[in-house]
Order: C-alpha cells, then structure tokens, then sequence
C-alpha cells in the first residue's frame, strides 16, 4: 500500500492527502526535517549578508512595488532573441536572495532565456492585489515584446499564491505556453496562521489586514483564488494555450496546515503533476525540487 495517496471529495476545491504512514516512518520523517531545516538556517545566514550579485541574482527585483518596464533585459536594444521568460517569487517577508541556488544554475543552463526574480512589494505584507500588480504589468509587457514565447511561474508559500493571481488577471491575448510551479503554497490558507494570530495579537499589528484575512485556513478569498484559477484553465483551453501546472508539498510542512492547501484541484491537471515530499520543512523544500523543477524547464527554455 501506497504510504501517501491523493483523494478528493466531489466538488472540493483541493485534494486531501492520506497519509498511511507508521508511527515510527513519520518519527523519522520529522527529524529528518528539523535536520535538514537547522542546516538551512546557515545557508539563509550566508545568503542574507552577501550582496545580490555576489549570489548571482539579477538586480531587476524591485522592492517598490513598481517595476520601469524599460529597464527590463528583453526592452534594452542589445538583446537577443528570447527563448523564454522565468518568473521566481518569493513567500511572506522572505526576500529574492531564497533563489540563489536556482538563479546560479538557471544562468548557466538557459543564458538566451529571460529570468526576473521578483521582488515581492512590502516583502508579501501587503494585499494579493497590490503584491501581483507589478507582476501582471511585467508578463504582459513581456508577451507584447516577446510573443508566443514561453512563460514559467515558480512561486513558493505566499509567492505561490501571486503566481496564482497573476495567471488569473493577466491578459490571456498571446500566451501560447505557461508552466507554473507552487511550491508549499498557501493557496487555501493555513490554521498556522490562525493559531498565531490568535495566540499572539502582536501580529495583528504587524501584519497588514490582508495578510490575516487572506491567508486564514479556507477563507473565503483563498476560496475565490482557486476559483479564479480554474476559471482560468477554461480560458486557456479555449484558445488552445499550452498549460501545465505543478503543485508540491511536504508532508512535514510547519507553515501550511491542513496540507491540502498546498493542492488545489485543477481540471486537466494530473496526478502525477502534484509531488508529495517527504522529510523536508516549509522552507527546504525549496532548494530540494530544484532538479526536479529544471528537468521540467530543460525542453521548454533551451
């Protein structure tokens, strides 16, 4: 029998995992993520204190939640024909320096494709609206310049939820080819964020407004999220778009509970598209689907 399986009520908007593992395979499966987490804490310390180019990462992020759409590398009148545009998203109060790893390899693996690590406005404090705005601006600005060109989201945690509602507002005139990865996305909410804001009212005063009501366990705008996402594929069908969504979680997640969260129900999307990991915390799990993620990009981006 299959330890972890995908189940999914008629009409619910996310898949439930069940887990059948033993006692002592969840045991080990935890301290292997406390593990791994603790050594994460190092790589997060070096990453914090050195520059953005010293990690490799473009200085097209931009922190005012506004971005000049002529700066950015495919609107400069050296550049190359594009092969592809890659936009990475952060989660809440994180920052674009969580992609070091994978801007370093993207660099040398796709150097005619277009990356942009967003810099998410406020850091994610802020409402979906104004965190996602840039980045609607940026895709569409992007399709006009570059059009019929593929397109990929990775978005982790809050990032993923951005990713979501940029997909969902973008102007879908000229997509031809979208892949998007949510990685620990908090796309339906989390009791965590429920439990803190109840057992520490201080963050109710750090925390924009949105942030509490948005991000609480199946609230209704997290509901209207996963709608406006599906609403969507229906879009992207009808005009014969190329679409493949990714949703991947861990089973050791602190951040995001109930896990469903992380796995909404896409029509079109297969099973085989939602990874469950195993052993890995909120924020490793970032850095260990990373060759994963590139195997998927390899025949899209080169």
């Amino acid at each position: 029998m299959t330890p972890l399986a995908l189940s999914r009520k008629p009409d619910s908007l996310y898949y439930q995992v069940e887990d059948r593992r033993d006692c002592r395979t969840t045991c080990h499966h935890r301290a292997l993520a406390c593990l791994r987490h603790l050594r994460y804490v190092g790589t997060w310390a070096r990453r914090m204190v050195c520059p953005d180019q010293d990690l490799g990462i473009s200085a097209v992020s931009n922190r005012t939640g506004k971005y000049e759409l002529r700066k950015l590398p495919w609107n400069s009148a050296e550049a190359q024909e594009s092969r592809g545009l890659c936009l990475m998203i952060h989660g809440l109060n994180s920052s674009p320096k969580q992609w070091e790893s994978y801007t370093r390899q993207f660099r040398k693996e796709f150097p005619n494709a277009h990356l942009v690590v967003g810099s998410v406005h406020k850091a994610g404090n802020c409402s979906l609206q104004d965190a996602a705005n840039p980045f609607v601006e940026l895709v569409e600005n992007y399709m006009e310049k570059c059009p019929g060109k593929p397109i990929v989201f990775i978005g982790t945690s809050n990032g993923a939820r951005v990713a979501a509602d940029v997909e969902s507002r973008v102007n879908p005139e000229g997509l031809k080819s979208l892949t998007s990865f949510s990685v620990a996305g908090v796309l339906g909410g989390s009791k965590v964020v429920d439990w803190a804001h109840k057992f520490c009212r201080c963050l109710s005063r750090l925390h924009h407004p949105a942030i509490k009501r948005d991000l609480s366990s199946m609230s209704q705008e997290s509901q209207a999220l996963v709608s406006a996402l599906q609403q969507r594929q229906v879009v992207w069908k009808r005009q014969g778009a190329e679409v493949s969504h990714y949703f991947i979680a861990t089973t050791e997640d602190e951040k995001v509970r109930p896990l469903d969260s992380s796995l909404p129900y896409l029509e079109g999307t297969p099973k085989e598209n939602y990874w469950i990991e195993v052993g890995e915390s909120h924020e490793t799990i970032v850095d260990a689907v990373q060759e994963k993620i590139f195997q998927i990009m390899r025949p899209i981006l080169r």
